[in-house]
């Protein structure tokens, strides 16, 4: 198994690294961004990230708690799991 572990206070969000992102996910295009950790607008979250990652030119995809997530979590390749609250995640 291999993680990635990465931290986004900087702005514009995911500036800072997505060329570690675009190594380490390698030929895989489809990600999955979870926001379950969010103590804030899961849906803005995801589309803000999906907007900091359109230029790595992902497949991204929205892993929603409240919609389905086993049959969004089964289309993907990769997961990225947004920060936030730990005991909300």
């Amino acid at each position: 198994m291999r993680t990635l572990l990465i931290s986004n206070s900087g702005q514009p969000f995911l500036d800072h690294c997505r060329e570690e992102i675009r190594d380490f996910l390698g030929p895989l295009r489809r990600l999955g961004f979870v926001t379950a950790a969010s103590l804030g607008d899961e849906r803005l979250y995801a589309a803000r990230a999906i907007e900091g990652l359109r230029p790595l030119d992902l497949d991204v995809e929205h892993i929603y708690w409240k919609s389905s997530p086993l049959t969004t979590l089964a289309r993907v390749d990769a997961v990225f799991v947004g920060g936030g609250n730990t005991y909300t995640l």
